[in-house]
């Protein structure tokens, strides 16, 4: 409960948290104080804390009214210092209360509860993760591609490649382990091509407007795939031979096979998108004269940075990228002996693993990182390990030496620190400490730069560090006809990134051709989750904690060739594995289903906090044990994430599809018809005990039962007075 722990002050006042809407940290605090009486067995005041939580909640999340304010107040009376802290937090911050409850915005950009679920919030291309697992779940898997590829048009590609920021956010990392998300996109792309139902793009009516697209990686292909469905002309041209920019010629072919690259890129061809390939654009200027009405500058950055060090130019050094970049054209530069790379990222790898495909006989990475602070993917990691690459960590180059003819040393120095206190990039060496290797190729792959020839001389387009400077929300540069995303203003990154930087162009492009200006972008937040129908999951699939294991080629095999390393999951194992999804986009985590059971005075509901702060279900075991199947929380439920099913005989909770418990229906002890649960007359029969005069309601006898008892003895008494 680290998130609350500072909610109060010494004034006995809830203070608002930083960046945080204050009604949120307010709920936060009253569920706190709910589960630390509930912890001391306080039963006297856990309903009416409980109550004050649940009211506060529906404020928060845009559902309150006025008259909750007086029985906030009237609650809070009777809570002692909880109470204190409620009253002082309704008197002090009254306005906040009122324009939550009146609908008027709010200073946080973080208002309410209904945030994204956590994985589709940290996918940069903000895919409705949730929804399309779903529909795997279900077998429709045109619908699940349709799904991504509303944000993303490289379903297939990314669930091979993408290092999955999605599964670092899944909520499920804080019970067992993420869902395995990235693979499933691949099983979705895979099965909608198999069965012959992908998704056929669809264009809107032609707008007459052109726009020139330099470079055909994933940002340049992204925004040429929106673009041409908002019907606007788009010529993509690239210098290469091929299209695909760096996910052709940087990624090797063992993590991504050429022809699933293809098929995505002749699909976004499909929309009317043209490439012409082998050329190279000198100037935007040409662009304009040819008719295009805007250009987008996606070039990425495609050349290898170098080291001041010596021996730099001796003929055993060569660069990173130009290495895989000539493997990936066919060229098959070989090697021969140890082999050094320098360097501790995902570009890294990948050299080192080619390398080894090249004929290197013994390879080592170098780089000034421990194993825990690599920015190389823990996967990349592992995959290297596997197939015998040595990881040097915490040693940087010092030198490369010629001993004599065709013989080579490289000299590494102990690195000490990578980072400054600050987290900055500040590297201190021990240079007493020198590891020597001896070395027949050595291989840079330190960093990238981006190749600005092509807007160098242009007036309006400012170059900073290396790097295009644009416009945040627009991506324009200086020249409004002129736009740049993707690695070329970002500097390297991961290829989602740059799927997320082709939207913003298309969405800002497209406002430049129709003479609007970009307010709101929709690039930027993601869309609502379209929610498909909760999967019919049991208890087990959701509790299974292990998630499913992706198979691998032999390492010892695959080093030999460029087949893809990872196998795909099959249909079934997908299935399976959507099962353990927790959905976050029906379930917002507001925990009004626990708090309103908790007024109830059964205590079914559980949900555990995350340490993001996130309600989530996890316990699917407790409520066969506890649930009365009254049905309050389904009431309560904003989104319909729990529902209780009640049939003639029985009763049923399920929770995102999830069956809970199910319980028999007691009959009413006057006319037999099935109307409550034991449970729930057990314990509205504890509550009528300890009510004078309310003996006689104490569940045995159904409502309409009931009344006309109470009807009965109505009549009764106004026949007595009548005599």
């Amino acid at each position: 409960m680290a998130h609350t722990q500072t909610a109060t002050g010494p004034d006995q006042a809830v203070i608002p948290e930083p960046g945080r809407c204050y009604m949120d940290t307010v709920r936060r605090h009253l569920r706190t104080q709910w589960k630390q009486a509930a912890e001391a067995g306080d039963a006297a005041h856990l309903p009416a804390l409980a109550r004050a939580a649940r009211l506060t909640t529906r404020i928060a999340l845009g559902e309150g009214e006025i008259d909750m304010l007086d029985e906030l107040r009237s609650l809070a009376a009777g809570l002692g210092d909880a109470g204190a802290v409620l009253e002082n937090a309704l008197a002090d911050f009254r306005p906040v209360w009122q324009d939550h409850i009146l609908g008027r915005a709010c200073d946080s950009p973080e208002c309410g509860i209904s945030a994204p679920p956590p994985c589709q919030g940290a996918c940069p291309a903000h895919i409705d993760i949730p929804g399309f697992m779903a529909l795997i779940g279900a077998g429709d898997y045109s619908g699940a591609v349709g799904t991504i590829i509303k944000d993303n048009p490289l379903p297939h590609v990314c669930g091979l490649i993408c290092p999955a920021p999605c599964e670092d956010a899944c909520l499920r990392n804080d019970m067992d382990e993420p869902i395995s998300i990235r693979p499933l996109k691949a099983v979705a792309a895979r099965m909608s091509i198999e069965e012959g139902t992908y998704p056929e793009p669809g264009a809107a009516a032609a707008t007459g407007k052109k726009v020139a697209v330099i470079g055909s990686g994933p940002s340049g292909l992204t925004a040429s795939h929106f673009l041409s469905l908002k019907g606007h002309g788009v010529t993509i041209f690239e210098a290469e031979k091929k299209a695909g920019g760096m996910l052709r010629y940087g990624i090797p072919e063992f993590r991504l096979p050429r022809d699933i690259l293809d098929q995505e890129i002749g699909w976004i061809q499909s929309t009317g998108v043209e490439i012409k390939t082998d050329h190279r654009v000198g100037h935007p200027d040409t662009l304009f004269d040819m008719g295009y009405d805007a250009v987008y500058v996606a070039i990425g950055t495609q050349l290898a940075r170098s080291l001041p060090i010596e021996g730099i130019d001796l003929p055993v050094v060569s660069n990173g990228l130009d290495f895989l970049k000539a493997v990936n054209r066919g060229e098959d530069p070989r090697l021969n002996g140890n082999v050094m790379v320098l360097g501790g990222g995902n570009v890294a790898i990948d050299v080192a693993m080619t390398a080894l495909r090249q004929g290197g006989k013994e390879v080592h990475m170098a780089c000034l990182e421990q194993a825990h602070e690599m920015p190389a993917s823990d996967d990349e990691i592992r995959a290297a390990k596997a197939e015998g690459i040595i990881i040097e960590n915490g040693w940087g180059p010092e030198g490369i030496f010629e001993d004599s003819q065709d013989d080579f040393r490289m000299d590494l120095k102990c690195c000490t620190r990578v980072f400054d206190d600050e987290g900055r990039f500040s590297p201190e060496f021990d240079p007493e400490r020198i590891n020597s290797f001896s070395v027949d190729h050595v291989i840079l792959a330190i960093g990238q730069a981006a190749d600005l020839t092509c807007v160098m001389s242009v007036d309006k387009v400012d170059i900073s560090n290396g790097l295009i400077c644009v416009d945040e929300v627009t991506a324009a540069t200086a020249d409004p006809r002129v736009f740049a995303g993707g690695d070329v203003v970002s500097g390297p990154s991961i290829a989602i990134n740059a799927v997320r930087a082709g939207k913003q162009a298309a969405e800002s492009i497209d406002s430049f051709l129709n003479g609007k200006d970009l307010t709101t972008p929709a690039w930027s937040t993601p869309r609502p989750a379209s929610q498909p129908p909760a999967l019919s999951s049991d208890i087990e699939g959701r509790k299974q904690p292990r998630r499913t294991v992706l198979t691998e080629l032999d390492p010892e095999e695959r080093a030999c060739g460029y087949d893809c390393i990872e196998h795909e999951l099959e249909a079934d194992a997908a299935h399976k594995e959507v099962t353990r999804c927790m959905r976050c986009d029906i379930c917002i985590g507001c925990g009004m289903c626990e708090l309103v059971c908790s007024e109830m005075g059964f205590n079914a509901l559980t949900f555990t906090e995350t340490e993001a702060g996130r309600l989530v279900f996890t316990d699917f075991i407790g409520p066969a044990n506890a649930c009365a199947g009254c049905g309050a929380c389904e009431r309560v439920c904003p989104t319909k994430a729990i529902r209780v099913n009640r049939g003639k005989a029985l009763v049923s909770t399920e929770f995102t599809g999830t069956p809970l418990c199910e319980q028999p229906l007691a009959a009413c002890t006057v006319c037999g018809t099935p109307h409550v649960t034991e449970r729930f007359q057990e314990g509205l029969t504890q509550r009528s005990t300890a009510v004078k005069g309310m003996a006689e309601v104490n569940g045995q006898v159904c409502g309409s039962c009931a009344r006309k008892k109470s009807a009965a003895a109505l009549r009764a008494t106004a026949s007595k007075y009548r005599r």
